[in-house]
């Protein structure tokens, strides 16, 4: 015995559907008021146009992106890219100091290449 299922064409779903999916679920009518608060990534940006506030977020995210890429084998040349980070205020030094921290909790195996760093960060700041 062969069961025959009814055929349903796309044509037939798109009609039952209802709304069409073209809209991507959008409501086109809000106002464009709203635009000026709208989020805009930080990369576009112009750096003369940043507050003291955003030009440390855009130091933390470099912090943070230089931290996630260390390794032993590429200590040498990222931390001299976060000597020359922009370590010119307290904020950014005590955020930096957390985040090596942080780092350090979260990744014993490397425990010792973030004092390293600590060490590293210390002598030269401090010849500065």
């Amino acid at each position: 015995m062969v069961v025959q299922l009814p055929r349903t064409t796309t044509e037939g779903q798109r009609s039952q559907g209802g709304a069409s999916r073209s809209l991507g679920g959008r409501d086109d009518s809000r106002s464009s008021s709203n635009s000026r608060r709208r989020w805009i990534p930080p990369s576009s940006l112009r750096r003369d146009a940043l507050t003291q506030d955003n030009q440390n977020e855009v130091i933390f995210r470099k912090i943070r992106g230089l931290l996630n890429k260390l390794t032993p084998e590429t200590f040498d040349k990222l931390s001299n890219e976060l000597l020359n980070v922009g370590l010119n205020a307290r904020a950014v030094l005590e955020e930096l100091i957390l985040l090596i921290f942080q780092k350090a909790l979260d990744e014993p195996k490397y425990c010792s290449m973030y004092a390293q760093l600590c060490k590293r960060l210390s002598s030269d700041l401090l010849a500065v």
